[in-house]
């Protein structure tokens, strides 16, 4: 947060993430977004996301990942809560971009290669795999 506040965040077409460790490079010419601040969403009501969503864009959320997230491929995941803490690999931060009355949409970090083209869509309004607890909107 505070790196990005001072420094800022270029363009993904200029600078794309690679999922691997390596040394930061300052090639990118502005534009740069500087993150202002940070709200948290604690609301355990998943409609409030949706508003959220639609009103300030993406939110990134913390989740458990069971093996059928790790293994996904495609579909609408519907995973209760219960199950996926029992069935926990870890956890991980995917960003919630989009949403429909019945499943939610999340960006991964893993590679166009996993999930939906790098997506994944899972059930709404079960807290899918403790999602509701760490909930953050970044503000620019």
């Amino acid at each position: 947060m505070n790196y990005t506040s001072q420094h800022g965040i270029p363009l993904e077409s200029c600078y794309p993430y690679t999922a691997k460790n390596g040394t930061c490079k300052n090639i990118c010419p502005s534009p740069r977004y500087k993150i202002a601040g940070v709200n948290r969403l604690s609301d355990k009501n998943e409609s409030t996301y949706a508003e959220a969503l639609f009103l300030g864009g993406p939110i990134p959320f913390w989740l458990n990942i069971p093996r059928p997230v790790l293994n996904y491929k495609s579909g609408i995941l519907d995973f209760p809560e219960k199950e996926c803490a029992e069935q926990s690999k870890g956890s991980h931060f995917m960003v919630l971009v989009g949403y429909t009355p019945t499943y939610w949409i999340a960006k991964n970090c893993w590679g166009r290669d996993w999930g939906e083209d790098g997506y994944m869509r899972f059930k709404r309004g079960q807290n899918f795999c403790n999602m509701t607890r760490s909930v953050f909107q970044p503000y620019l």
